[in-house]
């Protein structure tokens, strides 16, 4: 059984300008984002009574507090676990405060901190993402292996054993496997309870996962707990780009597939795996997006999920034919517009290059969505030149 967590807490990176701070909300990422920029201002407030505000206090705050960050450190990516938490540094070393009972802070002993400390590193280590989960943390390395710490009661720190760690362990990863993205179950500050698995994404866009299986939320088919990876049963063919983890209780797992689609699995008392029912899956299931949408996030909360939706965006193409027509020759102009959300509408209108062309528009055609391309084709005549190079012709697109 897990233990409760009550209170919240919320942590943002400031980018410092003349007059004005920009924020990059970070509490629920799960390694550095392009929308964060490397920070020496770090803001926290919520729940402090654990200290993981980082402001040398145990004292909550309704208004962000600056987190007391040592001197001449730039902080590139945050993450909240559930009373604790991390911070990536530009040299690619992690800090650590709050909650300490289960060694989460990765420093050594079991005492709460209300200020950053080290985390206790192999020597010659850099760090490029951070999780934290309800109890442990995890960390990956510029070598592609992940390090875990804190509680491990599950075996959420995949090194093979049960035993909580105060210091970081390598997690048990299959031979010849390089890990791209991690993510600890109740890696947000909205966690109400205590969450017990991990997860990997490797360079070759497969899922390892690891630790308590109850609800189904390692993927591999059975609701058997492991204490080392294992692999996660996607779909043939399915590259898989990032993961994201809930918590415990209603324990589930988020993976964003290449092509913009998400995938679930896990718990799904409350439909939070966003397939159609309520009922665990113990192996990836299609979440039931509207036609046409592009994912390029997910994030798991402890009963929901959430997803970003790609913009909708268009290009287009005009090519001409022949390509060195000669004088007086018709010349095909086709034009092919792509969308990525839905059917592309509109009108092209070409603009002959010289008085007296001719211009018809002669057909057009559709490919259906999620990516769909419409193509216009149209005849222009030009008037009789000297040299057989194409009309210039401009296309407008409404």
């Amino acid at each position: 059984m897990g233990r409760a967590i009550t209170g919240l807490v919320f942590l943002v990176l400031a980018v410092m300008v003349t007059q004005a701070a920009t924020m990059s909300l970070a509490a629920a990422e799960n390694g550095p984002s392009a929308a964060i920029r490397a920070s020496d201002t770090y803001f926290a407030w919520g729940d402090n009574s654990n200290g993981q505000l980082g402001n040398g206090t145990i004292t909550g705050s309704s208004t962000p507090v600056d987190v007391y960050l040592p001197a001449g450190t730039t902080i590139t990516a945050v993450t909240a676990g559930g009373l604790h938490s991390l911070a990536l540094t530009s040299t690619g070393a992690v800090l650590a405060w709050g909650r300490n009972f289960s060694g989460q802070l990765g420093n050594g002993d079991t005492i709460n901190r209300s200020t950053p400390a080290d985390v206790d590193l192999p020597a010659g280590t850099t760090i490029t993402a951070i999780a934290a989960g309800a109890f442990h943390s995890l960390a990956l390395t510029s070598a592609g292996t992940v390090l875990a710490w804190g509680e491990n009661l599950h075996g959420q720190l995949g090194n093979g054993g049960t035993t909580n760690m105060s210091t970081p362990v390598g997690v048990s990863l299959p031979a010849g496997v390089t890990i791209t993205a991690v993510a600890a179950g109740g890696l947000h500050s909205l966690a109400l309870t205590a969450s017990f698995h991990s997860l990997a994404v490797t360079s070759t866009g497969a899922v390892l996962a690891w630790g308590d299986n109850s609800n189904g939320q390692l993927g591999n088919g059975t609701t058997t707990g492991s204490s080392t990876p294992v692999d996660v049963d996607l779909p043939a063919g399915t590259t898989i780009t990032a993961v994201a983890a809930g918590v415990a209780g209603a324990a589930h797992s988020l993976a964003l597939t290449s092509t913009g689609a998400a995938l679930a699995w896990g718990n799904n008392a409350d439909g939070q795996l966003g397939n159609g029912d309520t009922t665990n899956r113990s192996t990836p299931v299609d979440v039931d997006l509207p036609a046409g949408v592009t994912i390029t996030a997910v994030a798991a909360g402890g009963q929901h999920s959430m997803a970003l939706v790609a913009l909708p965006t268009s290009t287009t193409t005009l090519q001409v034919m022949p390509r060195k027509p000669r004088a007086d020759q018709d010349v095909t102009l086709t034009a092919t517009v792509t969308c990525n959300v839905d059917t592309p509408t509109g009108t092209i209108m070409p603009v002959p290059s010289s008085p007296g062309a001719e211009t018809s528009l002669a057909s057009w055609g559709t490919e259906p969505p999620p990516v769909a391309v419409r193509r216009w084709t149209l005849t222009c005549r030009p008037a009789r030149r000297s040299t057989p190079s194409p009309p210039d012709s401009t296309l407008v697109w409404r």
